[in-house]
């Protein structure tokens, strides 16, 4: 069984494209992942407001994340992002929730909200699980 508070701290230290956006892996489980970002003027674009992208890429980091459990390597089929409203400061949470898982093909739900609960974005993100193991699982 997997030790996800290690994958959590290693995640945390490793995934650099995340480190170097301000996110951070704050909770998981079976099927479950949420990341979190505090709004910085990094994060922003000309209008004032958190990017759009930022906003899909929390999605995503959150759904792939969602599914390590199954110890296999997984990337991104399909995405679908509603944007509902923007985000101009504060803590933003992506909350992933699994709602499908298959041998080779999983579903996420993902919502991405502030501390407050004000959803910014949704999400469903389709990911498709390779035959190619997590490599830190062993360190793990």
């Amino acid at each position: 069984m997997m030790d996800f508070q290690k994958y959590k701290e290693y995640f945390n230290k490793h995934d650099m494209f995340s480190v170097n956006n301000g996110m951070s892996l704050t909770d998981m489980g079976e099927g479950y992942a949420t990341v979190e970002l505090t709004i910085g003027e990094t994060s922003k674009n000309y209008m004032g407001s958190m990017h759009g992208g930022l906003l899909y890429t929390m999605a995503d980091v959150a759904a792939g994340t969602a599914i390590v459990f199954c110890g296999k390597q997984a990337v991104t089929l399909t995405a679908h992002t509603e944007y509902i409203k923007p985000a101009f400061s504060g803590k933003v949470i992506a909350e992933a929730k699994m709602i499908a898982f298959g041998r080779t093909i999983s579903r996420c739900e993902v919502e991405v909200r502030s501390e407050d609960g004000t959803l910014y974005s949704k999400s469903i993100i389709t990911m498709f699980i390779t035959d190619k193991d997590i490599p830190i699982i062993e360190t793990i």
